[in-house]
């Protein structure tokens, strides 16, 4: 629940931000995406929970944006886990307005899967750019099927970034996936300017005593040229679908609970004319 209330107040607050910045919006600011474009990115590191030290975790993603005319976007991104055994994959769609000096607001809608339950989800989300910061965040809410019972649950994500220089980023945030709760800090270093390839590094914690690192790289295609800050605001937003399915410890990746057959250490009985009389089960 305070999860909850912290990412509606976030997302409040970054509407209201949004609302004031497109009263004051420069009509000559360029477009919603800059040009079509892409990105695939994969990290891997160690990670454990509940005891279970030296795991080696995976994710990698994919993501494509195109212009909708000039002041909306559209992007479809992709990811997949690998964690503790287990396994998720998910798809995510994004329809967004953004005024790549001030703000993005937008849309999410998606699904994650994995051999334990599946959820599709739907809310907004929302960016603010000023200066060196860009203050991030999304919600959704969840229909989801877990080992075979379905209930509704909540996805929300804030990140605050900070932009050292053009091609660093550093970066601190939270999110809720369907109640697993984590948080981590990470940077993101493109290596040279107009270079297509980036490092990426993070460290996380959370519930269950999960705590995990990742090393990962990103490549870019259809942004020649940019910065990683413009990358960001002008080209794709954030993977949606990587940041669900790397929920770490979560419900996509939990293992099923197998069930038991138990033996008694008596025989069954039955009633008969002389009483109850031991038989085999």
């Amino acid at each position: 629940m305070k999860t909850l209330l912290l990412c509606a107040t976030f997302l409040c607050a970054t509407g209201t931000l949004v609302f004031a910045a497109d009263m004051q919006a420069d009509q000559t600011v360029t477009r919603a995406v800059e040009a079509a474009n892409g990105k695939v990115e994969l990290l891997g590191g160690f990670e454990g929970k509940n005891g279970q030290a030296g795991q080696v975790g995976l994710d990698g993603g994919a993501a494509f944006s195109v212009p909708l005319g000039d002041k909306f976007g559209f992007q479809a991104d992709f990811a997949a886990n690998s964690s503790f055994g287990q396994g998720s994959f998910g798809t995510t769609g994004h329809l967004f307005t953004r005024n790549p000096n001030q703000y993005l607001l937008g849309l999410i809608g998606g699904g994650v899967w994995s051999n334990t339950s599946g959820s599709y989800y739907i809310g907004p989300e929302a960016e603010i750019y000023a200066g060196r910061f860009t203050l991030e965040g999304s919600a959704a809410v969840m229909s989801q099927n877990l080992f075979g019972s379905g209930t509704a649950s909540f996805y929300g994500k804030g990140n605050v970034a900070y932009y050292a220089t053009p091609n660093l980023r550093i970066e601190l945030g939270a999110k809720d996936v369907a109640g697993y709760n984590t948080a981590h800090v990470g940077l993101e270093w493109q290596v040279k300017d107009a270079s297509p390839l980036s490092l990426t590094l993070a460290g996380t914690v959370g519930d269950n005593s999960y705590l995990g690192a990742m090393a990962g790289l990103k490549f870019y295609f259809g942004s020649n040229g940019a910065t990683l800050v413009d990358r960001h605001r002008k080209y794709d937003p954030a993977n949606t679908s990587l940041d669900i399915v790397s929920g770490t410890g979560g419900p996509f990746n939990a293992a099923p609970v197998t069930q038991q057959v138990v033996k008694l250490p008596f025989k069954c009985s039955v009633q008969s004319q002389i009483g109850f009389v031991p038989t085999p089960c």
